[in-house]
Parts: structure tokens; sequence; C-alpha cells
């Protein structure tokens, strides 16, 4: 695989050095990581403050264009860039780390004691009194529908009566 620049332009805003490439290579194209190593290799920076934005190849030649952004630092990379990039230059894993380890702390943090166990408790049985006391009520709705049904009807054949 060999890698030459087609063009070399200083960010001063974003702090970082924006390449043009192209790659000759032999067989399939080659992956995003083994390009960003030839990069870093040529630029002569570390590999964790490279991000390579884009790369096309057309079908049958062997040769592969790009776009690279190399930063100052792997925490401008970290800041600047959007996580998608981040993730497609498998620089994401640190992140993901940090997360995992606030959330066993935060797990840890709202493990209950058998105080707040036993007043749920409590809670159960009060809601079950709650249901009694619904169930109840329904009934002699129920009951009071039946009467005022009948008395409908009375009312009614009365009037049929009438006429």
């Amino acid at each position: 695989m060999e890698i030459e620049f087609v063009s070399k332009r200083e960010n001063k805003l974003l702090d970082r050095i924006e390449v043009d490439f192209k790659i000759g290579h032999e067989g399939g194209t080659p992956s995003r990581k083994e390009v960003r190593e030839e990069v870093a290799s040529k630029m002569g920076v570390g590999t964790d403050r490279v991000i390579i934005d884009r790369m096309r190849s057309i079908y049958g030649i062997s040769e592969t264009t790009g776009y690279a952004k190399i930063y100052s630092s792997p925490d401008k990379v970290r800041e600047i860039e959007a996580d998608y990039m981040l993730e497609r230059n498998q620089l994401k894993i640190e992140k993901k780390k940090e997360s995992k380890e606030e959330t066993k702390e935060e797990k840890e943090g709202k493990e209950e004691t058998k105080e707040e166990k036993e007043g749920k408790e409590e809670t159960k049985e009060e809601k079950e009194g709650k249901e009694e006391k619904k169930e109840g009520k329904k009934e002699t709705q129920k009951e009071e529908e039946k009467k005022e049904g009948k008395g409908t009807e009375e009312a009614k054949n009365q009037k049929s009566g009438e006429k």
C-alpha cells in the first residue's frame, strides 16, 4: 500500500491539518484502520490524533482517494469530532468505559434498604384495601342500575298503555 498526499492544508481555527490523499493498493480496499496507521506514520503522529473522514474507491481501479484530519492532540479530536466519526475511526471506546463505570455507581446508590422494602409492603396492603373498596362500590352501582332499569321499564309500560 502506497500513500501519496495530494494536498495539505492547515486549519488554524480547528487546530488541525487537513489532507487529501491517494492510496495505490492491490486486492481489496484497505480498511480505515490500516489507512489511519499509514497516514499517522507518514505525518509522524499517533493514530489517536488522525481521523479518516472519507475514502472512495472506483470499481476496477486499485486506487482509493480520501480525506483525513490530523489534530494537534487527542483531546481536540474528542472535542471537535462528532460521535459517529469517532466510532467509525474506533476512538469512541474510551468514552463508553467511563459511562459504564458511572452507571455501576448509580445502580449501587439506588439499592434499596430493608426499611424501604418494608415500606413498600405496607403500601401493597393499602392498595389491596383500596381495590376491595372499589369492588364494593362497583357492586352497589350495579344494584342501583338494576333498580333504575326496572323503574324506567315501568315508566315505559305506563306511557305505552296511555297511548
